[in-house]
């Protein structure tokens, strides 16, 4: 699970962080914290950190602007260089610029009284990227929702060597991440009076908003891509309660913004700090403003889904489509003609999508089934009756949306593109289809793979294989003394029944 840490004046972990949460099941980061904050005692791991003050540090220096106050220290496990605060500083200013400024988000409250917003760089547990703590006794005052509008500030690691994204640009994303939760805090609420201090209901809501900003000011760095797999696993339970407390989830809001625009998170937002207090309620508010549904909306946004990774032809907007994990998502696959039938009597489904698939491998009929932002006990029955045929009968219907997508192999001459190969697991498998009709051909093809400068990797001469209502050549990313090869093009030459295909398509050897 990511961390971006987000939350009050405490840290938080994730499973499988700790050997002492290790076995646990599920307990994300902030029920460790939580409880943390009640017992006023801290896991060793973050003894090095106080639970409700700012960290230690030695020296500080103001931003070249004035707007940010830099603390850090040049000796211990927490030390810095020179040009690494300069640079914390320079990109705290750009993540100032690019949300208050260029999207147009309200400027928050500073720190404190100097008129300063202050990040701290220490050195965080592994894989904990940075975190944002509210100021004790920094009430800004109740907004109408029941949040309490706080300052707060800022911390980040000192050298980002163990978190998946590493270096200048794990900084860089971490700095936007953070600051907009800065604007969350002192703008919307999002913190509820809880015992002695602060909680956050909607933790989803709060960090998918600051993955979304990640996403939007920083293209060039997909970290998100490493936290899908959770979303992707749990795609058909509420929106937002999906574990991993949202950090798999900012490509929801980054497909309404690029639907409607990146006003529609303002309003998100604004609705749910001033009237809902609901992220659901909150979407449904700003999509209706757009003329849409959410129903409707997270409908097309699970045909996208469907449609990336080694599904992807160019057709989804998402970010980095050809990289998702899209075997990872979860699928109710059904033979032809069988209903399948989704219950609705848990309340853990309403803003959810099922995916029901028919057929095999590439060659799939999917109905996507998305629920609406209320709860009622309803069910849907889903039967795909042929390919690119369905039918759906509904309790309620009011409370679904459903569509229908064609993933069709017939179109497609090879993939996956690019082809991913490792020792490891979740190696793919190269196929050249073998004939335009789909039918069998006649002869074993002859597929040939080079090198761009047309230095030789592998000959085959075999029988075709049945895939998706296809026929194939495969080639499983080996040359022919069965070492892997290294990342780069390539080029396939197919013979067949007389025909010669020829291709060139890239490989990423992990």
């Amino acid at each position: 699970m990511k961390l971006h840490c987000t939350f009050f004046w405490f840290i938080y972990s994730f499973i499988g962080l700790l050997p002492a949460f290790a076995q646990e099941p599920v307990k994300c980061g902030t029920q460790l914290m939580l409880e943390s904050r009640l017992s006023r005692t801290i896991h060793p791991k973050f003894a090095h950190l106080p639970l409700f003050v700012p960290p230690q540090t030695t020296d500080s220096i103001t931003s070249p602007l004035g707007l940010f106050r830099i603390h850090f220290t040049k000796t211990g496990e927490s030390s810095v260089t020179d040009e690494y605060v300069q640079f914390v500083a320079e990109e705290a200013e750009a993540a100032f610029r690019y949300q208050c400024v260029t999207l147009g988000f309200p400027k928050p409250a500073f720190t404190s009284a100097d008129s300063l917003w202050h990040i701290y760089i220490v050195n965080l547990p592994d894989r904990i990227y940075g975190y944002t703590a509210y100021t004790e006794g920094g009430e800004l005052g109740m907004t109408p929702a029941g949040f309490m509008k706080l300052r707060s500030f800022i911390v980040i690691d000192n050298d980002f060597l163990t978190t998946p994204t590493k270096g200048l640009d794990a900084a860089r994303i971490t700095i936007q991440h953070e600051f907009f939760h800065v604007v969350e805090f002192a703008c919307y609420g999002a913190l509820r009076p809880a015992n002695d201090g602060y909680a956050i209901d909607d933790i989803n809501f709060v960090e998918m908003s600051s993955v979304w900003i990640e996403m939007l000011s920083t293209p060039w760095v997909p970290d998100f891509l490493f936290w899908l797999e959770p979303y992707f696993a749990n795609i058909d339970q509420v929106i937002d309660k999906v574990p991993n407390q949202g950090y798999s989830q900012g490509i929801w809001p980054t497909f309404i913004q690029q639907r409607f625009g990146h006003e529609v998170m303002h309003e998100a937002w604004l609705n749910y700090g001033e009237t809902s207090g609901d992220p659901l309620k909150a979407y449904e508010h700003a999509i209706g403003l757009n003329g849409s549904t959410f129903c409707q909306e997270y409908k097309k946004f699970g045909a996208e889904l469907v449609e990336t990774g080694r599904r992807y032809r160019g057709t989804a907007s998402l970010p980095n489509a050809d990289k998702y994990a899209v075997d990872r998502l979860k699928v109710h696959r059904v033979e032809s003609g069988v209903p399948k039938d989704i219950s609705g009597a848990d309340p853990a489904h309403p803003a959810s999508l099922n995916i029901v698939a028919s057929g095999f491998g590439e060659d799939t009929t999917f109905a996507i089934i998305s629920r609406n932002t209320e709860f009622f006990d309803a069910n849907a029955t889903v039967t795909i009756t042929s390919k690119n045929t369905f039918t759906a009968s509904y309790s309620s219907a009011s409370l679904f949306c459903d569509t229908l997508i064609e993933f069709d192999a017939l179109k497609t001459v090879a993939f996956p593109v690019p082809l991913i190969i490792s020792e490891h697991e979740n190696s793919q498998t190269f196929r050249v289809k073998t004939t335009s009709t789909g039918a069998a051909p006649v002869s074993p093809p002859r597929l040939t793979i080079y090198t761009v400068s047309m230095k030789l990797v592998r000959f085959s001469e075999e029988q075709a294989n049945p895939f998706g209502g296809s026929w194939y050549a495969s080639w499983d990313g080996r040359d022919d003394t069965g070492a892997l090869v290294s990342s780069g093009m390539y080029v396939y030459v197919l013979e067949v029944d007389g025909k010669t295909t020829v291709g060139k398509f890239p490989v990423v050897a992990k």
